[in-house]
């Protein structure tokens, strides 16, 4: 096991507020516990985001459902959790007459996430990925920590490089979100991120997309005036609705009023599908056979509100008929799946925090990335400024990962990083 990394199976006491070990007649095991919490992210969150500002590349959403489907499997542990299951429970429940969101909630997915980062047996290998992304970020963290500190951005939320990609310079989405941080194209241009196809992509630098990261939170947190919305933010587009609903309404932005808005907004959904009442607003490159595909329907159930039968248009609503109870309690479940990842994408990154920060795991680590700029000269690429610094490939890569190509011409003047 890498250095740093010894009490990464070990339970981290929960500094956000979250459960305590107790003595198992006042408590679930883990088992339950999981077994619960795996309902919970399978089905809280539905309906139809708009584009997110910032979109994460891992694949946990996808690994949700798996859990939703097969349960869970903890056979090597029976830890005791002060933590109740029962309004769990209550949350995927389509009968429900009202499903709810709380900060209490949001704890318990905390602990979720705690319980399979630090077992080494989870079938996702979750604590393997964030070792090595630990181990990946530790030789760039000065910098990036400095970065978040020029822009007066709390230390600790430089982790979501870990939550977002487990610290992949190499990650990109299906969306097309890019680099540790997972930043989108527009939204890396708009922060300054330099990007020239097949050249350079500057999303993948993990310093200079520490600074743009650093810049977006600071911005959510300007506009909210709260730091787990800032993050919520960064990750999707509901902070964004809330804030935009708060405020014309003249209600105060809350983490509380937050979830209270997604409760409502899911209950909502909820209720359209049992009254048969659902719309699907139509997407750019969308047809009835793409939109029946997403919602496991056939094409002749997908209805212009209009009546047409023409081509469908981008912004346009259509009707899904929906037929019959399982149908609806299918899109239900489909529907969640879009919210799952945003809404439970704080409690797993204050989770990482916590276990990251608990280890000291950057501090036992190994070497720091040593390294001085140089500017490019016409005609220039990295091969060439490699050899001229008598630099071996692999290290001139490490160094510049926004550098796609190492034959790509690069522009002139443009800064490169070489052995200090």
């Amino acid at each position: 096991m890498k250095k740093g990394f010894e009490q990464f199976g070990k339970p981290q006491s929960d500094t956000g507020g979250g459960a305590e070990h107790v003595k198992k007649d006042n408590g679930i095991t883990r088992r339950e516990f999981l077994k619960n919490a795996g309902l919970v992210m399978g089905g809280i969150f539905g309906a139809h985001a708009a584009e997110k500002l910032v979109k994460t590349g891992s694949s946990y959403v996808d690994d949700l459902i798996e859990w939703l489907e097969t349960g869970v499997s903890t056979e090597n542990s029976e830890e005791v959790l002060d933590i109740e299951p029962e309004a769990i429970r209550t949350i995927l429940n389509y009968d429900a007459r009202r499903i709810e969101l709380n900060p209490e909630r949001m704890k318990q997915l905390k602990e979720y996430w705690r319980l399979r980062y630090t077992n080494p047996n989870d079938h996702g290998r979750l604590q393997e990925g964030l070792q090595k992304g630990v181990e990946r970020m530790s030789e760039w963290d000065p910098y990036i920590h400095q970065a978040f500190q020029k822009h007066a951005i709390p230390e600790r939320l430089r982790y979501l490089a870990l939550a977002e990609s487990d610290f992949n310079p190499n990650a990109k989405s299906r969306k097309g979100a890019g680099g540790p941080f997972q930043i989108m194209p527009e939204t890396a241009r708009g922060y300054g991120l330099f990007m020239k196809p097949l050249v350079i992509d500057e999303r993948r630098d993990p310093v200079k997309s520490a600074d743009a990261a650093a810049r977006i939170l600071k911005d959510f947190y300007a506009r909210t005036g709260d730091w787990r919305l800032a993050v919520s933010g960064y990750n999707g587009s509901f902070v964004s609705h809330y804030a935009d609903k708060a405020k014309a309404k003249k209600e105060t932005i809350t983490y509380e009023g937050f979830l209270s808005f997604l409760s409502g907004e899911i209950t909502s959904l909820r209720d359209a599908i049992q009254q048969n009442q659902f719309r699907h607003r139509v997407r750019r490159y969308e047809s009835k056979e793409s939109i029946a595909k997403r919602y496991g329907v056939h094409t002749r159930q997908i209805i212009q509100e209009d009546g047409s039968k023409a081509a469908l248009r981008v912004g346009k609503r259509v009707r899904i008929d929906i037929q019959g109870e399982d149908e609806k309690r299918n899109i239900f479940y489909r529907v969640m799946r879009g919210f799952a990842e945003n809404v439970g994408f704080y409690p797993r990154f204050d989770a990482i925090a916590d276990i990251v920060e608990g280890s000291d795991a950057f501090a036992k680590q190994g070497k720091t990335l040593q390294f001085r700029h140089v500017k490019t000269k016409s005609l220039d690429t990295l091969h060439t400024i490699s050899r001229r610094h008598r630099m071996d490939a692999a290290s001139a890569e490490e160094l510049n990962p926004a550098i796609l190509r190492s034959r790509a011409t690069l522009p002139r003047g443009y800064e490169i990083r070489v052995g200090g």
